[in-house]
């Protein structure tokens, strides 16, 4: 069986509610699941599954608009908090041996799927 990373984005509760789902899926199945997630995804998920929390970039809304400009400014100054989430989630990856990252609209997993360890077990 797999064993693998689940990133869920952490803004509102959409993402968290449809994670549990595949997640109690994936478990039924017999695969190892790591979640990792933020703000309200966190608080949604770890009563029921051990989730590492991460830092989530987030989006800026203006009467219920996204502005572009503000989100870009907003993360880029949250920067080196994100960095710093990335290069631990990299580490625990490396770790659980991760074969597989599966991610509802987390860029942080998405990113350490993209770029495994050079001994990593993502590029199986």
């Amino acid at each position: 069986m797999a064993n693998i990373l689940y990133g869920v984005n952490g803004e509102g509760a959409g993402h968290s509610t449809r994670a549990r789902e595949v997640i109690l899926h994936l478990l039924e199945k017999r695969h190892t699941v790591h979640v990792a997630s933020f703000d309200r995804g966190l608080r949604n998920l770890k009563e029921d599954f051990d989730v590492t929390e991460i830092y989530g970039l987030r989006f800026a809304y203006v009467d219920n608009r996204v502005r572009y400009r503000k989100t870009l400014a907003r993360n880029l100054v949250t920067a080196p908090q994100a960095a710093r989430s990335l290069k631990q989630l990299s580490r625990q990856c490396e770790e659980w041996g991760i074969d597989l990252v599966i991610t509802d609209f987390e860029p942080i997993s998405s990113h350490v799927g993209h770029h495994p360890p050079a001994a990593g077990h993502l590029d199986r």
